[in-house]
């Protein structure tokens, strides 16, 4: 059975580089992370990095467990991972303005707990308004 670790995913601010690293410490000692110049290549560099400790694990007579993998973003990763989400569509929908969600989006201004909050529940209410759609 595969063992559930949570990564962060976050946008350098400024940059056009993103990061992983693993939230959850499950008592191993191989580091897995990744880089890319997008969110999804530094996702796909987890997976690398993950079967890259794999092997080393094997060499030093180790075995990293089979791990089943959660991406958790920050809101620069989320804006570029889900490149198809319009910023100030979505800052429109939340009522806030659209200026400073592309700030959020860059990483220039970090927002608040509740704020998080308040943008995870209107993208949970975008979800579910999609998932009633029906096209003929």
């Amino acid at each position: 059975m595969a063992t559930k670790v949570r990564f962060g995913v976050e946008g350098r601010i400024g940059e056009k580089d993103f990061s992983t690293y693993m939230i959850d410490d499950i008592g191993i000692k191989y580091g897995i992370h990744g880089y890319g110049t997008t969110a999804k290549e530094a996702i796909e560099d987890t997976y690398a990095s993950y079967e890259e400790m794999k092997d080393l694990a094997a060499e030093n007579n180790d075995v990293l467990p089979d791990m089943e993998f959660e991406f958790v973003f920050d809101i620069a990763s989320l804006f570029n991972y889900y490149s198809y989400l319009n910023i100030s569509a979505v800052a429109k929908k939340m009522g806030i303005n659209a200026s400073l969600m592309r700030k959020y989006a860059s990483g220039v201004c970090n927002p608040s707990k509740e704020r998080l909050e308040q943008i995870q529940n209107c993208l949970k209410k975008i979800s579910s308004e999609l998932m009633t759609v029906k096209l003929y």
